[in-house]
Formats: structure tokens, C-alpha cells, sequence
């Protein structure tokens, strides 16, 4: 099913269609139900002949009804097409998910929980469906892997981020005493980017929401991610771009309640730390563990490691990796070879006629 109603129209019927996105929006069922005919009868289409459709634009996309009440929030419109008109969830689900915006990161993305009561268990139901619908049949959608993989956070990675407690509520009380799946498990590290809901809250700098994942649901604050960042490599990057102090606040309880390793990767955590005084505390905490070092003594040493040997220099010595090994001390992961370094001439090019 297409688009097929997203031809020419006239203006009586693109004013309809605005007024219908708009009491959508308010949430206005009863408005929405006067406009539905208006359209019908201006169309000369019968309702079951649109309500599944295209029919708005949004930015540039055109979604149907049922699409945009999910996209809006607006959980009585959600209802009401479903119950009167009979609007499909499945095609709703479909349509946005080739549309890449998956309908469930949406609504925890920005904390539609009234929403989320009435559409989750429809979900599951679409979920199943699909499996049931996928185990029939052997043909492998590689469409859906690919889109898959564009998705960097999970539905309730998307709700700590953006900080609905709320939503991360609403799953812990939904599963309880269940196995959630992964999309909605607070304690799942995803596999591309190996980050939990903890390293996530760390991103935010948001430290209530950081107490609540540790003092209520006990996150782990202690997981390294694929790119072997711990939580204060992740604030520390963070807050380069954004000096508020909640992300001091959260070093401070991740290091003196949480008891994370600040020892972990300290080196990267100076040197990323920008402000003055999260420099001063992690420079204290590492005073503290018997590591004196400051951010200006790591600075100068990284300048020495980074200061690169001409190879004019080599040649002129003509010295080989023994040599070099008196000036700088060898270690197993070493680039050097033990071989001599030697220099060839260029070869002289030989032109054929």
C-alpha cells in the first residue's frame, strides 16, 4: 500500500488535512472525527479507502493517521482510530520502521508514557506476529538487518538519555520477574557499541538520573565500551562541550560512592578534561590512590612520545635499532625491528623508445 492519495489536491481538501494534523497533535478525538468526513466527502473516498494511507506530511515524509498520532504522542486520537475506524497498527509499525523511525525509540525518546501504556502491549503483539510471519518463511530481509544497525541506542537507551524515568519505570514494573527484551533491558550492553544504560546517563552529565540508575535499579557503572571508554572517559569527553558542573558532581559520586576505577585509562581522562576544576579533583582522587601526575606534566610527556625521528637524521647516523634502543627504551610493543636500518638510492628509471 502506497501513497496513493498524495496526488494534486485542491485547497479545500490540503486545509482539511492541516486541521486533521493539527487536532491530532491536540490530541482532539472529537474534532478529528467531524474532519475525517469532511475529507471523505470532499475526496469522494470512503473512510476505509484513506485511514490506512499516507495522507500527511510531515517535514519530508508523509505518514497516515495512526502514524502521526504516534509520531504527535497523542494517545486518545491512538485509540480512537483504532477503535472506530479500525486503523492498522501493523501498517502503522511497517511504515515507520521503513521510514527509520522506529515507533517504540519515539515514544521513549521523548517520554510518551501515557502513550507507551496503550501502544506497548499492541507492540508485542505486532513483534510476534512478525517472528511468526519471519519462522514461515525463509527469505532473509536484509533491509531490516541494515536498518537495524543504524539504530545506536536502544528504545530505553533513548528514555535514560533524554532523561524519562518514568519510561525506565514503566518496563522495570512491566517485566518484573520476567526477562525483558533487549530493546527495553536496562542492564543490556549493546553489541556495537558495548554501552549500557549507565554509560549513557553518563553522556547526559545528568546526575539524578545517574542515582536513580544505581540506587534504584543498580546499573553498572563499571562496564568499559567497544571503544574501551569507561564512564570518566565518557564524561570527561562530554564535558568539553558542555561545562556544566552536574558532570563534576557526577565524577564525584561515581568515584566516592559508586567506587569506580579512576585509575582506569587516567592518562586519557587528563588529558580530555578541559575545566580547571574537574582537573583539580581527578589530579586529588589520583594523589590519593598514590599516582602523582598532573594533566600539564601528561601534556608535555604525549609531546615528547609524539615528537617524530627523521628519517634524514637516521641516515646520516646510519645507526640501526640497537642504537636507538639506548635512547629509547624497547618494550614488546614496539614498532622497531632488530634488523639495521638501512637506505636505499632511487632507482634510475629506464625509458623505453
Amino acid at each position: 500500500m502506497g501513497c496513493s492519495n498524495c496526488g494534486s489536491r485542491t485547497s479545500r481538501e490540503e486545509e482539511v488535512l492541516c486541521r486533521i494534523k493539527l487536532s491530532i497533535k491536540s490530541d482532539n478525538p472529537i474534532n478529528l472525527k467531524e474532519l475525517i468526513s469532511l475529507f471523505s466527502y470532499y475526496t469522494g473516498h470512503k473512510v476505509e479507502e484513506f485511514i490506512n494511507e499516507k495522507i500527511l506530511r510531515v517535514k519530508k515524509k508523509y505518514l497516515n493517521l495512526l502514524s502521526y498520532a504516534v509520531w504527535s504522542g497523542s494517545k486518545n486520537c491512538f485509540e480512537y482510530l483504532i477503535k472506530n475506524y479500525e486503523a492498522s497498527f501493523y501498517l502503522m509499525e511497517q511504515f515507520l520502521d521503513k521510514d527509520a523511525c522506529e515507533p517504540l525509540s519515539r515514544i521513549c525518546k521523548k517520554g510518551y508514557i501515557d502513550l507507551l501504556e496503550v501502544f506497548y502491549p499492541k507492540h508485542l503483539e505486532y513483534q510476534k506476529a512478525l517472528k511468526s510471519k519471519q519462522d514461515e518463511s525463509y527469505t532473509i530481509d536484509f533491509s531490516f538487518v541494515v536498518h537495524s544497525l543504524e539504530i545506536q541506542l536502544t528504545p530505553i537507551q533513548h528514555a535514560v538519555r533524554n532523561g524519562h524515568m518514568r519510561i525506565v519505570k514503566y518496563f522495570d514494573k512491566f517485566y518484573e520477574g520476567e526477562e525483558a527484551p533487549n530493546e527495553v533491558k536496562l542492564h543490556y550492553i549493546d553489541e556495537f557499541s558495548g554501552e549500557n544504560c549507565a554509560l549513557v546517563a553518563c553522556q547526559t552529565g545528568n546526575l539524578s538520573i545517574v542515582k536513580a540508575l544505581y540506587e534504584e535499579y543498580n546499573a553498572d557503572f563499571h562496564v568499559i565500551n567497544k571503544r574501551k571508554e569507561g564512564a570518566f572517559q565518557i564524561i570527561a569527553t562530554e564535558s568539553k562541550y558542555n561545562e556544566s558542573l552536574e558532570y563534576l558532581e557526577c565524577l564525584m559520586y561515581l568515584t566516592d560512592v559508586v567506587k569506580v576505577d579512576i585509575t582506569y585509562m587516567y592518562e586519557e581522562t587528563l588529558l580530555l578534561l578541559e575545566n580547571k576544576v574537574f582537573i583539580k579533583f581527578i589530579e586529588g582522587r589520583l594523589k590519593e590512590k598514590g599516582i602523582l601526575t598532573s594533566k600539564k606534566e601528561l601534556e608535555n610527556l604525549f609531546k615528547i612520545k609524539k615528537s617524530p625521528i627523521k628519517p634524514k637524521d637516521l641516515k646520516d647516523f646510519n645507526i640501526n635499532i640497537e642504537e636507538i634502543s639506548r635512547i629509547i627504551p624497547f618494550s614488546a610493543e614496539s614498532e622497531f625491528q632488530s634488523d639495521p636500518i638501512t637506505f636505499k638510492e632511487p632507482k634510475e628509471e629506464i625509458v623505453l623508445f
